[in-house]
């Protein structure tokens, strides 16, 4: 699956398996999140080739989203960023769309503003409260 990166949409694949399917196949436990460094390099290295210019919208944000999971700030703000591009580059139709990803990762942005990571991560990764 390795040469799957060398494709938008082999590398929107990969990272749907990273990002998503570890998130609901292990939901509850550490291995949920097992997927998500290797995910963001893919998307990195996936951004690089241009695969997030090729791809429709709706696929490009699927592509951007473990800036989404992220818990590092950077991350997060980059994701807004790549989105607010999507948004500008993209036909109008797609506006709407695209707004309502930018409120939910703003909010999940606030979140990892305020606490460092994300709350609800701390009793499955077994980290204390802050």
């Amino acid at each position: 699956m390795s040469h799957w990166v060398n494709t938008a949409r082999g590398a929107l694949a990969l990272i749907i398996i990273l990002d998503q399917f570890t998130r609901n196949i292990f939901r509850n436990t550490p291995q949920a999140y097992s997927g998500d460094e290797l995910a963001l390099n893919i998307v990195n290295t996936s951004i690089k080739r241009g695969h997030d210019i090729v791809l429709s919208p709706a696929f490009t944000i699927w592509l951007y989203h473990p800036f989404h999971h992220s818990e590092k700030v950077e991350e997060q703000d980059h994701g807004l960023e790549l989105l607010n591009s999507l948004k500008e580059r993209s036909p109008k139709a797609w506006h709407d769309y695209i707004e309502k990803s930018i409120e939910g990762w703003t909010r999940h942005r606030q979140i990892i503003s305020q606490f460092g990571r994300f709350p609800h991560r701390n009793h499955i990764l077994k980290r204390e409260n802050i």
